[in-house]
């Protein structure tokens, strides 16, 4: 290297090793005279797929990152490349270390590295989210605001020597931090590294809608737009630079922080592009932690996410100064001292020879007390920690909050791409037709060869397939009802995927047995304006007069566009009640021909809204935007009638706490109010007009 403080890169040739199999496959051997042996696979990421594996000849365990076959791979492989070469070149702690680059006999790159055992950042925040001051299972050392500040500090390090080397990492995120598990540190996924001074790789032509709210995006815009500063939106290049890594290092800091993302999850691409661009995020405030979060920390998030560049620190290692100070209890340079604050940081690092002068002065000047003085001490420290208990529980409810929003938008995608399927199969005039199942052929011994009784569901069912039923007096609709048998692997696939995306990789035995677990969704269903109805799980209890078309998740979507969630309403056989996401579907022509659907049961909601292992809960609610009550945590269990006579949905009870009604008209994201007796804390969810409320006995966490 001419200059030690750079990174040197070549460009990639297509000379070394071969593999005789893909290992973004998950199986078999990275063939280098047999010397890897691949294991699992344990990250999966924009820029390739990570696997365990054994270096054979050094007898030791590694990891190693491949590029995944696609349709990107060419154009992705000089990053990945470039990915090894940076990283390889810094060696520092809090770097991950990088042993080799090796090739697959498919001319893609393939990287092996320190195998970290740990989690993310990512991981960290949720578990810190789960454990707040004052529970059972919070360890201050692991937990606590002072080990997670400290646990970035090692990060800023990291960062602030690939600056002095000149590299720019640009998609600094939770996701790619790491927590080893001894408290080691690293950063990770250096792919979209940009080395100062030298011309940037081709960008890659991906769609950016198709890509997650935390994934790399490709493109123009390089990064992840939940950590993206403004001029890395713009693709403004010269703009570009350790500042930029700053302000994603500040996203992060504010997470670690407050517990709660920095820009909400699942908002449209436009929203996004928007708020990156204004250099936008949650405040302190707006998360009702504006009073509990110390201001000098506070200070020192908003200077670093800092609109303009040069309102932000000078650099990193500034930054991580500034933090260092806030932790030896010192002015910081983002927050500076009153005079009164500095009589108090004082009073604070030297107790006795600053009191001793204030009692002094106090006694020769006003006649107070040392009692009195000690008293109003008391009182101080008395409140900040309760403001801090207040803040743990605040973060609990909203990382709840935030969890149970995840599952919901979801099952929404899940529910536009049934929607999707269902359209298609309508208007394919050559669909092939077969036999349905109908539920009196379960009841009657002729369903699937593993129809039988289900504990969950309460009657007999079959996973194999799902049941039609036809309306009485709708026989005509028969041969559509035949054609609609398409539609049978696509209902069980949805419910599958409800797990996640990736199950549907796992073999067919795997897939059964969750199944037979249980999967998050109850039901996945379509029914038509000509009477016919799929149901999946297929299930034996449906009357003889049910029809659809009068019950109200089908009545309720008709004239409305996208997913929408409904009321709670009784199943009709009697197995609990369900909360319904459902989407109108239309033809060609715009007219309404029926509704695509997948339930939660209420017990789901229920444990999504219930936090287990909080101390003093009384009762958690679901409350809809004008107070009245979807669900509440004891009612899991509940069973419905079985009938079809009542179609309506079960009404909301307003939850008559009127000064929980007055905190929650103020339009805070979080927050929380006092009654004689209770604390009540609110958090919002992002995907419907719901919020969850927890109702706590104060003195259970000293309040």
């Amino acid at each position: 290297m001419a200059d030690d403080r750079h990174v040197d890169v070549s460009v990639y040739g297509q000379d070394g090793v071969t593999t005789n199999e893909m290992p973004g496959l998950g199986a078999g051997r990275l063939d280098v005279g047999e010397r890897f042996a691949l294991g699992a696979r344990v990250g999966k990421g924009g820029m390739g797929e990570v696997f365990t594996a054994r270096d054979e000849r050094l007898n030791r365990e590694l990891a190693i990152k491949v590029l995944p076959g696609n349709e990107h791979a060419e154009a992705l492989a000089q990053r990945f490349v470039r990915e090894a070469q940076v990283t390889a070149q810094l060696t520092h702690p809090n770097v991950v270390p990088v042993y080799s680059l090796e090739q697959t006999s498919d001319y893609l790159p393939a990287l092996t590295m320190k195998l970290i055992r740990g989690g993310t950042f990512q991981d960290y925040i949720a578990e810190c989210g789960a454990r707040p001051e004052g529970a059972k299972d919070h360890d201050p050392q692991r937990h606590g605001l002072k080990a997670r500040v400290e646990h970035f500090l090692k990060v800023c390090d990291a960062m602030a020597y690939s600056h002095d080397r000149g590299v720019i990492h640009r998609d600094i995120k939770p996701d790619n931090l790491m927590l080893g598990t001894f408290g080691e540190v690293y950063v990770m996924d250096w792919g979209l590294a940009r080395i100062e001074g030298t011309s940037d790789l081709p960008p890659v032509t991906t769609d950016l809608h198709q890509t997650g709210p935390l994934e790399t995006q490709h493109g123009q815009t390089l990064g992840t737009l939940r950590y993206m500063p403004p001029e890395q939106v713009e693709g403004d290049q010269e703009l570009i630079g350790a500042g930029s890594d700053q302000f994603a290092l500040g996203m992060t800091l504010f997470e670690l922080v407050t517990l709660t993302s920095a820009r909400r999850p699942g908002l449209p691409l436009g929203k996004q592009l928007n708020m990156a661009s204004e250099a936008e995020r949650e405040t302190f405030t707006s998360l009702g932690l504006d009073r509990v979060v110390p201001p000098d920390l506070q200070a020192i998030v908003d200077k670093a996410t800092a609109f303009a560049i040069g309102d932000r620190y000078d650099s990193v290692q500034a930054l991580a100064d500034d933090l260092r100070r806030f932790l030896r209890g010192e002015e910081t340079r983002a927050y500076p001292d009153s005079a009164i604050r500095r009589v108090w940081r004082r009073l604070h690092r030297h107790p006795v020879q600053v009191l001793a002068t204030l009692l002094v002065i106090v006694v020769a000047t006003t006649g107070v007390s040392i009692t009195n003085l000690t008293a109003r001490l008391a009182i101080e420290r008395e409140a900040a920690a309760d403001q801090r208990r207040l803040a743990s529980l605040l973060s609990l409810v909203a990382h709840r909050v935030q969890s149970f929003d995840r599952e919901l938008s979801s099952v929404e995608i899940l529910l536009e791409g049934l929607a999707v399927r269902t359209r298609d199969l309508i208007n394919d005039d050559d669909a092939p037709r077969g036999p349905y199942v109908t539920p009196r052929d379960l009841r009657e011994g002729r369903g699937p060869a593993d129809t039988g009784y289900s504990e969950r569901y309460d009657q007999v069912i079959t996973k194999l397939r799902p049941i039609t039923h036809i309306a009485a007096g709708a026989e005509a609709a028969k041969p559509f009802a035949e054609r609609m048998v398409g539609l049978d692997p696509v209902l069980k696939e949805v419910a599958l995927r409800s797990l996640g995306d990736d199950v549907m990789a796992k073999p067919a035995e795997e897939r059964a047995a969750l199944l037979d677990a249980g999967v998050p969704l109850f039901y996945a269903y379509a029914a038509f304006e000509n009477g016919v109805m799929l149901s999946y799980p297929g299930n034996a209890d449906y009357p003889e007069d049910y029809d659809a078309r009068k019950r109200p998740w089908y009545t309720g979507p008709r004239g409305t566009h996208g997913p929408r969630w409904g009321e709670l309403y009784g199943d009709a056989t009697g197995t609990g009640f369900l909360l319904p996401c459902n989407r109108a579907l239309y033809d060609d022509d715009g007219v309404f021909i029926g509704v695509a659907g997948a339930d939660l049961s209420m017990n789901r909601v229920i444990e999504d809204i219930d936090i287990e292992g909080l101390a003093g809960v009384r009762e958690s609610f679901l409350l809809d935007g004008e107070g009245g009550i979807i669900v509440r945590a004891s009612e899991r269990g509940m069973r419905s009638e079985r009938t079809v006579g009542d179609n309506s949905a079960r009404a909301h009870q307003p939850i008559g706490v009127p000064a929980l009604m007055e905190a929650i008209g103020s339009g805070d994201v979080t927050g929380f109010t006092r009654t004689d007796e209770d604390l009540w804390i609110f958090a919002r969810l992002e995907a419907v007009p719901w919020l969850l409320v927890v109702q706590l006995d104060p003195a259970a966490h000293d309040l």
